[in-house]
């Protein structure tokens, strides 16, 4: 089976995005399918190279395709699209996966077998964007959509997508990136992390839009625990919100293989106690960190909300508390810190949790669908 993402961007780079599409496309290359990333003619690293950047296996193609000139970026990245999708050479290709709604609509307008991988609650967020994902969907060459939670599923179930077009493909983690396992210890002294204080970490980009005015907030009001973020890109907002504090501990950016020591070394992960993210911004929907804490073996402090409830149920896989309730945020984290007992059973419950999310698990469940769908044919 011949699967094409049609990716709109230079790769490698950080973003998230970026990680679960490569990822996405190594693990469907690794379960038999032929996976190829059509990327513009100026837009980076070949094949080799980039599941190297990315730690995944060598099992994708990378086509890089002839990009018209257009002066605005939307306009680019549609020329593109188009481009790859009246190429001869992606004839008989089995499914086109696309992010963008736009280029899912100009596929299936060519008759194209498209998918729309998505994160975001796109009926919900654009204006009569209902009738419009309807009308998509009822186009014969939509395959469906892959959105990665129920939380954005429920949006496409609203405008009345049919539930033979919908196919929930949460993300995963890739267990191999935490190996070797490492003992809080271990962790910590590789790090060149000393003294016993507890450490809360958190893993991702560094960004106010990300909640992270909430993580310091509690810091301020937590000076006996080391508050490490990680992914510094720079001297922004956050980094200068965090100087002269004591306990809060900057890192730069690092690749997966730095990553999971920091893990490893927390006595708890944070994922930020505030709905910003997800009620006023929409950009982070079950945020891609979720996985690979849950693989951790390390106990989880998260905000109470409709997409990581999917994942994270209170005193079972993670402990939640009410989001932009900073008070509660901090008796969670100190309760975490003071019983451990409880803190171990989160964890385990966590680790056995994570073992049915992995790229692998979400490539054989995206297979199925297609497979599925050409049978019916």
């Amino acid at each position: 089976m011949r699967i094409v993402h049609i990716v709109h961007k230079a790769l490698p780079d950080a973003h998230a995005d970026s990680e679960q599409l490569v990822n996405t496309m190594a693990a469907l290359g690794a379960a038999g399918a032929e996976a190829v990333l059509a990327i513009p003619a100026d837009g980076g690293t070949e094949t080799p190279a980039l599941a190297t950047s990315y730690q995944v296996p060598d099992t994708f193609e990378t086509v890089y395709c002839g990009q018209p000139k257009a002066r605005h970026p939307f306009l680019a990245s549609y020329a593109h699209a188009r481009t790859v999708l009246t190429a001869t050479e992606f004839s008989g290709t089995d499914a086109f996966v696309t992010r963008r709604p736009e280029v899912a609509r100009l596929a299936a307008r060519l008759g194209r077998p498209v998918l729309l991988d998505s994160y975001k609650p796109w009926p919900d967020m654009v204006p009569f964007g209902r009738g419009w994902f309807r009308r998509l969907a009822s186009r014969p060459s939509f395959l469906g959509a892959l959105p990665h939670s129920n939380f954005a599923a429920e949006s496409f179930r609203r405008a009345r997508v049919a539930e033979n077009r919908l196919l929930v493909a949460h993300n995963g983690f890739a267990p191999a990136r935490l190996e070797p396992r490492l003992a809080r210890g271990e962790a910590r002294q590789k790090l060149g992390l000393s003294g016993s204080r507890p450490i809360a970490l958190y893993a991702g980009r560094l960004a106010m839009d990300k909640g992270l005015a909430a993580i310091l907030e509690m810091a301020r009001a937590m000076p006996d625990v080391l508050f490490i973020l990680l992914g510094s890109a720079g001297d922004g907002p956050v980094e200068q919100a965090s100087q002269g504090r004591e306990n809060v501990q900057i890192r730069p950016r690092t690749d997966f293989a730095g990553i999971a020591p920091h893990l490893f070394a927390a006595d708890v992960l944070l994922i930020p106690p505030t709905a910003a993210p997800l009620r006023k911004r929409r950009n982070v929907v079950l945020p891609l960190k979720t996985y690979l804490y849950l693989g951790s073996g390390r106990p989880t402090l998260a905000p109470d909300l409709p997409d990581t409830a999917e994942l994270l149920k209170h005193d079972d896989t993670a402990y939640l508390v009410p989001p932009d309730d900073i008070k509660a945020g901090i008796c969670g984290l100190r309760h975490l810190l003071d019983d451990r007992p409880l803190a171990d059973r989160l964890a385990r419950n966590a680790l056995a949790l994570a073992t049915h999310f992995t790229w692998r698990a979400r490539a054989d469940k995206i297979l199925g669908f297609l497979a599925a769908k050409k049978a019916a044919r």
